[in-house]
């Protein structure tokens, strides 16, 4: 059976299909990310990604601020306690401590997760739906 090679058209090349536009730009330069699948895939890997940051440094600072509040009245209390009836009051004051510290924590988890929702919620909205993807290709 005979090539189907286009006139002027080296044997051995495929024919492009009619219709189809060669890839130039930035879509040659970036194949994965061309095609709607590689930029849904690159899309949520840097909202979770880029997402996570902003809620890890606000975890960190909060969880300073928190534990260091709750620590200084700890060590205060210690500082304080030089009678046998204090020291007695220092182990049900600590678990209290502790068990403000694990409220704190709950809360921190739960405030840093919504910050990761909305900043990876945001970049994934500028991604998918303010950068110009068809002009781009």
């Amino acid at each position: 059976m005979p090539s189907m090679a286009l006139v002027g058209e080296p044997v051995g090349h495929a024919a492009t299909p009619a219709g189809s536009v060669p890839r130039t730009g930035f879509a040659a330069r970036h194949p994965r990310l061309g095609s709607a699948r590689g930029r849904l895939i690159a899309g949520v890997v840097l909202a979770i990604i880029l997402g996570f940051l902003p809620a890890h440094l606000v975890a960190g600072m909060r969880e300073r601020s928190a534990f260091g509040a709750i620590d200084g009245k700890i060590a205060a209390m210690q500082a304080a306690a030089t009678a046998p009836d204090s020291y007695a009051a220092l182990d049900a004051f600590r678990a209290e401590q502790l068990d403000d510290k694990r409220s704190a924590r709950r809360m921190i988890v739960l405030t840093s997760l919504l910050v990761w929702a909305a900043a990876g919620g945001a970049l994934a909205y500028v991604w998918f739906r303010r950068v110009p993807w068809h002009r781009l290709g």
